[in-house]
């Protein structure tokens, strides 16, 4: 399994552990202030687990002003090494994605799934009850702010409803409060009403329901709860109820609870209810907010969110390369030349749309899907740089020339897709890693004569020569198995990933049947070495089939027709 494919989640949920950590240590340090501050600080902690760091610097990035394009550094002009026309020089690739086809995280997801709709069923199969309780009830006529009715299936006073609350009561339970009582009870629950808290615990209990397997997000749900009714009770108490009469309020209602409050729905209950009566009973003065808490606590909250955006804002995307001057015209007929020609700054190619896109996205063929509707017409491409432009500095400039010239717009996903898979052989692999300080290599018999001056030109380099109608000979000049993995996938035209576990660099050479001969070739294919025969025998390698992971770019637009001189 591929520790990517979990790395963000992995780095979201240590981001908001640690944000829940800096909650604790802050709702400590307001320990003797209003239990109101440190709800609100939890409440934050509990939906930090919904907003990844990433998401608000990715936000902020889409503000960052564009910059113009850029010009290569200037530096100095390094010799440009050019190949006889009857070769295909391949540059070292990126790395195809090494993801195998793992049933791990498929499995995790699964597990997560499972998880996530078992809480969310339980949720909304008791947010169902609960409901159907509202809708049954009894209303009663009380000089209240928010409805209020009465049923014999709630168990202790709560507030059910997030934007329309409803004042849920016990039935009966005006004949077993005294006034003074049921005007406490009543005070506690409009505290919830007041500020909310229904829609803070459904947030928290979607983060729970999301985030199910992290033992995290519950403690907070528990400290919530306990700092919730704190904070009610606090607000009980300041309005000039009397706390006798509130305790014994409490304790009367939990002498009638026979089971847990429903969800979604705030009674008096809850947290410890020992400490409470104890806190109210002997209450102790709560200390305001001193104006430098206040000051920092503001701060804090500005930099939890202007911090990531401004990330984002100072984290600009690279300006992109284009070239000084560039022409791009058709091309009727059918070029002598497929090489780019480049000498110094002066860059000459003759080329169609897929031939550009493969180059400055450095893909293969079957990387790319969403071009099948352009023609295979050729266009004259004449452009000026500075002299030491690097390859990959000139693939950016094509990316820029085809947005600009050709409307060219694409993005990337990963598909699964029939390829190979290249491991060492039964017999184990034949060639030996080279090392650094070795001469190089005798270049082989089929190499064309005249060309040995090229031998210090190719170091570095595979390539891939026709040595007949149907042959292809395949010369690698202390390269990586990376590199033999591009030439194999420009023979196969599918995905090669790299199972071998070589890492050193190599010289070999070998001879094949192209895969795709025509019949009338003349080296027959089916008699002649095929290329997983010629790996064998000659490396000690093979190939397997297999459906591999592939880095492909997704073409959403392409104009055939060029804009611009």
């Amino acid at each position: 399994m591929n520790p990517a494919y979990l790395r963000p989640i992995a780095i979201h949920l240590v981001q908001s552990t640690l944000f829940a950590a800096a909650a604790a240590l802050l709702t400590l340090a307001l320990r003797n202030n209003r239990a109101r501050i440190r709800h609100t600080i939890w409440l934050i902690a509990s939906c930090k687990f919904l907003i990844p760091i990433s998401a608000l610097i990715a936000f902020g990035s889409q503000f960052a002003p564009a910059q113009p394009p850029q010009k290569p550094p200037a530096t100095l002009t390094v010799a440009t090494q050019q190949a006889a026309e009857s070769f295909t020089i391949f540059q070292p690739p990126p790395p195809l994605a090494s993801t195998s086809a793992s049933p791990i995280p498929n499995l995790l997801l699964a597990i997560w799934g499972c998880g996530f709709a078992t809480i969310g069923l339980s949720w909304y199969l008791r947010w169902l009850r609960i409901r159907a309780t509202v809708q049954n009830a009894a209303p009663l006529d009380l000089p209240l702010p928010i409805p209020a009715k009465s049923s014999p299936a709630v168990r202790e006073p709560s507030v059910f409803g997030v934007f329309r609350p409803v004042l849920l009561l016990p039935e009966g339970i005006l004949r077993r409060l005294t006034r003074s009582q049921l005007q406490a009870v009543i005070a506690h629950e409009l505290c919830h009403a007041r500020y909310g808290d229904n829609l803070s615990a459904s947030l928290h209990m979607f983060v729970e329901t999301v985030f199910w397997f992290h033992p995290l997000v519950w403690w907070l749900g528990k400290r919530m709860i306990a700092e919730r009714e704190q904070a009610c009770d606090e607000d009980v108490l300041a309005r000039g109820n009397d706390p006798d009469a509130y305790a014994q309020a409490i304790l009367n209602v939990c002498r009638f609870c026979l089971e847990a409050p429903l969800p979604f729905a705030s009674g008096i209950g809850g947290s410890d209810l020992r400490r409470r009566i104890a806190a109210i009973l002997t209450p102790r003065g709560v200390l305001r907010l001193h104006p430098l808490k206040k000051l920092t606590l503001a701060a804090l909250a500005v930099a939890a969110v202007t911090g990531p955006l401004a990330i984002g804002l100072a984290q600009q995307p690279p300006a992109p390369m284009s070239f000084d001057v560039v022409s791009v015209k058709p091309y009727p007929g059918y070029p002598s030349k497929f090489d780019m020609q480049r000498s110094g700054g002066r860059i000459r190619w003759t080329a169609t749309i897929m031939s550009m896109v493969m180059y400055a996205y450095r893909i293969q063929a079957f990387q790319e899907t969403g071009m099948a509707h352009v023609p295979y017409d050729f266009f004259a491409v004449d452009a000026e740089t500075t002299p030491g432009a690097t390859d990959d500095q000139v693939r950016l400039m094509f990316q820029s020339l085809l947005a600009a010239r050709f409307k060219f717009q694409a993005h990337r996903e990963t598909r699964q897709l029939a390829g190979y898979t290249l491991a060492p052989a039964k017999g184990g692999v034949k060639i030996q890693p080279t090392p650094p300080d070795a001469p190089p290599a005798p270049l082989p018999e089929w190499f064309a004569k005249g060309k040995e001056a090229m031998s210090k030109a190719i170091e570095g380099k595979i390539i891939a020569s026709m040595e007949g109608r149907g042959i292809t000979a395949i010369t690698a000049r202390r390269t990586t198995i990376a590199q033999l993995v591009q030439t194999l996938e420009d023979q196969l035209r599918a995905p090669v990933l790299d199972r071998t576990g070589l890492t050193g660099q190599y010289y070999f050479g070998f001879k094949c049947a192209r895969v795709d001969a025509p019949p009338e070739a003349d080296a027959d294919p089916v008699t002649a070495p095929t290329l997983f025969a010629a790996l064998r025998q000659s490396l000690g390698l093979q190939l397997d089939k297999q459906t591999v992971p592939v880095d492909m770019l997704i073409v959403d637009h392409v104009d055939n027709t060029p804009t611009g001189n």
